[in-house]
């Protein structure tokens, strides 16, 4: 049996990224830690992370090859794959957020206050 159409439909390649074409394609949120899990793995993002916030969606490729490309809208991200989460040290957050103190004046003003409130009732 004869095609009804001789001529040739088939489109060129020319133009088109058959690498990132043919993919699989997921997206996952990343922590707060800047951590990314994909099958049972955990990575980091290392590279153009200034991109990315927690809680935001990365497009995960996983390639032909079994190789995996990290995505943000058009800008590729760098990766490194971790065998545990990172852990904040306590003290160091201390150091960095320390409560405010009121200073002595401002204490001083605050009694006074606080005992002429009173004092009146």
């Amino acid at each position: 049996m004869q095609p009804l159409n001789l001529t040739d439909a088939h489109r060129t390649k020319k133009g088109f990224d058959l690498d990132i074409i043919f993919t699989l394609q997921e997206t996952r949120i990343m922590k707060n830690d800047g951590t990314i899990q994909y099958k049972n793995m955990l990575f980091q993002i290392t590279k153009n992370r200034i991109y990315v916030k927690p809680k935001q969606s990365i497009l995960i490729r996983e390639h032909l090859d079994g190789s995996l490309s990290f995505w943000i809208d058009d800008i590729r991200l760098g990766y490194e794959q971790i065998d545990s989460r990172p852990m904040v040290i306590r003290e160091e957050i201390k150091k960095i957020y320390k409560p405010r103190v009121a200073s002595t004046a401002n204490r001083k003003w605050n009694q006074q206050t606080f005992a002429s409130a009173t004092s009146t009732k």
